[in-house]
């Protein structure tokens, strides 16, 4: 759990992050995690260095445990997750001033590519069609017009981006224990620890409510406690 003396940080970002886009939310654990970095310079990160920065986070908050629910998509049976950070931790590219990418050459195309960023995530945020909202973000990614470029070429770029930035598709391996069906399941370090976050915002409001209705003390001084007493003040009052 959050140490008691940032335990008012995450809730101001949990605040900040209430009812925006998914990318925006991520960039505010960043700018948490890291409040002297430049807004900018998270922005540039990419998705699998975000993603290894979200996940290093969680581990902080939460500790390395995870769990998760997911359905089996042959029988419909749910199936009950437990896996560690280190299960699904992949190694990022190095942090440098230089954006991560390269170039390929093919058919006499020769065509530099990145792998997107949060910045990117931003701009096309607003592109509700899933398979628009992939050509409008791998638009931003090349350097030539997507329409000039063969289809082969595309598909080549994509795995190439893949390949530079592991950690921003990450994929858990399933199998159901009903119907022995296998298959790949992403697992979206941002979506997952925001709702984790959005769950210890919502217990922790409640303990603040029950704590000061009972004692009349304030929410700094509340938070300011460890979790442990506070959870002894609560058993006193029987909350």
């Amino acid at each position: 759990m959050p140490r008691p003396t940032s335990a008012s940080r995450l809730l101001d970002t949990w605040e900040q992050g209430l009812g925006q886009p998914q990318a925006l939310q991520a960039l505010a654990f960043l700018q948490w995690a890291r409040p002297d970095a430049e807004r900018a310079a998270l922005e540039r990160l990419t998705i699998g260095q975000r993603n290894a920065e979200l996940l290093a986070l969680r581990q902080q908050l939460f500790g390395p445990d995870l769990a998760a629910l997911a359905s089996c998509p042959n029988c419909g049976e749910t199936l009950d997750l437990s896996f560690r950070t280190a299960d699904i931790r992949t190694p990022p590219p190095p942090l440098t001033d230089e954006r991560v990418g390269g170039e390929i050459l093919h058919e006499g195309h020769r065509v530099q590519f990145r792998p997107p960023d949060t910045a990117d995530l931003l701009a096309v945020g607003q592109v509700a069609d899933a398979a628009a909202f992939r050509q409008a973000l791998l638009a931003r990614c090349v350097d030539a017009p997507l329409d000039t470029l063969p289809g082969a070429l595309l598909d080549e770029i994509v795995a190439r981006m893949a390949e530079a930035d592991p950690g921003a598709d990450v994929q858990l391996n399933l199998t159901c224990p009903a119907c022995v069906h296998a298959w790949q399941a992403p697992f979206d370090i941002a979506s997952f620890l925001w709702r984790e976050v959005d769950d210890w915002a919502g217990r922790t409001l409640r303990e603040v409510h029950l704590l000061a209705s009972a004692y009349g003390w304030r929410e700094a001084d509340i938070l300011g406690l460890s979790a442990q007493r506070r959870q002894h003040y609560l058993d006193m009052i029987g909350g």
